[in-house]
Order: structure tokens, then C-alpha cells, then sequence
């Protein structure tokens, strides 16, 4: 028997953030040791379905290709990481990034 981590969360959000499900950018196992670069996206109405993230850094949706035969979405572990991670801090849901949810829970704290 194992028991091995499967997939990571990368976000710049806090874990209890309301919009922390939208944010969240995964890191996901796939066959043969390789990882892939998962955004679920907004959830409900206007939400894009999940993406996932190409070498090239654009984020493409599973029907736009073939996913399983092309490679350009599959890194090793490190190399997902690092684009999780880079990604966490400038994907945009409807327009604003994780700074601007942040900025503005910022300015509507009262002082």
C-alpha cells in the first residue's frame, strides 16, 4: 500500500476567502509521474468550465484539443508547481486578479 499526494492548491487568496473556490489553481497527477496546471474557474453562471495551463502559459479549455495526446500541458512536479504558483498571483476571474479582491476587501474595512 501507498499513500501519495495526487494533487496541490496554489492561491493567493486565503483558504477561507468567499472567492477562494475561484482563484484556486490546482496541481494535478496524471499518468506516468507527469503534472498538470488546473483552474476551475468561476463556479455557476458565467463560470468557464476548468482550463488548464500550456507550456506556451496560455490556459485552453479540454475541447480545444486533443488533451490526450498532446504533451504541452503535462510538466514535472517542480515545473507545475512554479507555474501554479505564478499563475495563482495573476489569474483574473471576471476581469480582477486576487490583488484587486484583496485590495478591495482592503477598502471596505472600517477604520
Amino acid at each position: 500500500m501507498s499513500f501519495e499526494p495526487v494533487k496541490y492548491a496554489a492561491c493567493a487568496l486565503p483558504v477561507g476567502h468567499p472567492d477562494y473556490a475561484d482563484y484556486v489553481i490546482r496541481v494535478i497527477l496524471r499518468p506516468h509521474g507527469q503534472w498538470e496546471v488546473f483552474h476551475a474557474g468561476p463556479q455557476g453562471e458565467g463560470g468557464h468550465g476548468g482550463k488548464y495551463l500550456n507550456a506556451d502559459g496560455r490556459w485552453c479549455a479540454p475541447d480545444e484539443h486533443d488533451w490526450w495526446s498532446r504533451d504541452e500541458h503535462l510538466f514535472d512536479l517542480d515545473t507545475a508547481r512554479a507555474l501554479a504558483m505564478d499563475a495563482a498571483v495573476t489569474v483574473a476571474v471576471h476581469g480582477r486578479t486576487a490583488a484587486d479582491v484583496i485590495a478591495a476587501d482592503e477598502s471596505a474595512v472600517v477604520r
